[in-house]
């Protein structure tokens, strides 16, 4: 049985913290509110993903989810 990627990495709405420190390219880093991080992953078409979910606060990135997902799998 194959594993399901989407519950290794919560992306999107399914992140439920009131502040994310923010990652990716064509941004400023730092720590935003989850609504605005959602919202500039959005203006973006992209995906907002948890990548370090223990940090505090928790670190996403912004990116495509299907291309990040690849990028995992071609690692391992």
């Amino acid at each position: 049985m194959r594993s399901n990627s989407k519950e290794q990495h919560r992306i999107n709405d399914r992140i439920k913290v009131p502040e994310v420190r923010l990652v990716g390219e064509n941004i400023t880093e730092g720590i935003y509110p989850i609504r605005e991080a959602l919202r500039i992953a959005d203006e973006q078409e992209l995906d907002l993903v948890e990548i370090a979910p223990m940090a505090n606060p928790p670190v996403c990135k912004i990116t495509d989810y299907q291309k990040f997902v690849y990028q995992q799998k071609k690692k391992l």
